[in-house]
Parts: structure tokens; C-alpha cells; sequence
């Protein structure tokens, strides 16, 4: 395993990885799930609020309750690894996820729904 610490060009980097792993208990947005989610690597972190959202929201992660610790985190990445299929699902609901998060999806949507109700 390499900590590698901010990169710059991570989303170049992060479709050769097999999994991201979040083992934050505490965690705002994490940008890199989002960003590993639109790479089309798939994410295992703990179930804990941020991660929960992100992982719930732009991708069908694998959440592992927090109590389980690094065991259960470990035991998540191995059972990515053993279903192929089950993982190539995760990815494909998570890309799609992330199209629909993107700026310009979310401003059409927008200003979609402020003309709708202009017109009301």
C-alpha cells in the first residue's frame, strides 16, 4: 500500500485503482468517493454521516458499520473482489449517479424547475 497525500491529478491517476477505501469516522463531503465513483473504481467506507450521504447519494458504495473496524472494512474489499458482477452493477448505478450530479445537469434542472414555477 502507498499513501500518496494530496494529488493534484488524481482523477488521471484513480482508474487504476481496485477500491478507495474511507476509513474516516468523521467526514464532511469526501470529494475523492465522488471522484473515485466517476472513475469508475468502486468505494468501501465506514457508516458514518458524509460518507453515508456521498456513498448513498453518487454511488452504490459498500458502507461498513463502524463497530466492525478495519476487519469489517477488509472483509467489505474482499467480497468486491470475489462478485465481479455485483461490483460492475456498483459502477454502473455510481457513473450514472455522478452524471446526474454534474454542474451542468444540476443548472439545467434548475432552471427547469424556475421556469416551471414562473409560469404558475
Amino acid at each position: 500500500m502507498q499513501l500518496r497525500g494530496a494529488e493534484p491529478d488524481i482523477a488521471r491517476l484513480l482508474p487504476a485503482y481496485d477500491a478507495v477505501v474511507l476509513p474516516s469516522v468523521r467526514e464532511g463531503c469526501p470529494l475523492v468517493a465522488i471522484e473515485a465513483f466517476a472513475a469508475g473504481v468502486p468505494v468501501v467506507g465506514y457508516d458514518v454521516p458524509g460518507v453515508r450521504d456521498a456513498l448513498s447519494h453518487f454511488g452504490r458504495g459498500v458502507l461498513v458499520p463502524e463497530a466492525d473496524g478495519p476487519a469489517g472494512l477488509a472483509s467489505a474489499l474482499q467480497m468486491l473482489r470475489a462478485g465481479a458482477m455485483a461490483r460492475s452493477g456498483l459502477m454502473a448505478a455510481a457513473k450514472q449517479a455522478v452524471h446526474a450530479g454534474a454542474p451542468a445537469v444540476v443548472a439545467q434542472g434548475l432552471l427547469a424547475a424556475y421556469q416551471d414555477a414562473s409560469a404558475r
